[in-house]
């Protein structure tokens, strides 16, 4: 995961194209990224599903 927030953080060593996109990125998303990785432990493995959970209420994504 931690490679993943490295690819979502603007950097020198990525093309100016790359840190275009990633400027247009709502904080929301980086943010949603940045609580997911903090949540995330190594003994999860690769069955996220059972332990994290999104529902959709009013039209939105709740997260809790």
């Amino acid at each position: 995961m931690g490679s993943v927030i490295q690819l979502f953080t603007p950097s020198p060593e990525y093309t100016q194209e790359h840190n275009a996109w990633i400027s247009t990125l709502s904080y929301t998303i980086r943010e949603l990224l940045f609580t997911v990785k903090r949540l995330l432990s190594a003994g999860m493995g690769r069955e996220l599903a059972e332990h994290f959970a999104v529902d959709l209420v009013n039209g939105f994504w709740d997260m809790s």
